[in-house]
């Protein structure tokens, strides 16, 4: 459960945050490139990501996409992931 934002300032514990998440969810409308995108799927995490031109550019076939500005596609894909019916 989500219980507030926190910045990250630092690698080690970006990617220990990472490693104890189920799956990665990134949302944004737009993005320069994506790092912790691309450092969830160098961990192996389920990648979300919005279907905007960088994601795919730059992550390829990797994450699960859902439609950009969809809540109910996002909330879709979110129940996939976690094996929700």
């Amino acid at each position: 459960m989500f219980k507030g934002f926190k910045i990250i300032r630092d690698n080690k514990t970006l990617f220990n945050k990472l490693n104890q998440s189920r799956f990665y969810v990134d949302c944004s409308l737009f993005e320069g490139f994506g790092m912790t995108s691309v450092e969830a799927t160098f961990l192996l995490k389920p990648v979300i990501a919005s279907d905007i031109y960088v994601h795919k550019k730059v992550l390829g076939d990797y994450p699960i996409y859902f439609k950009r500005d969809n809540l109910d596609d996002l909330i879709d894909t979110m129940r996939i992931v976690i094996g929700y019916n």
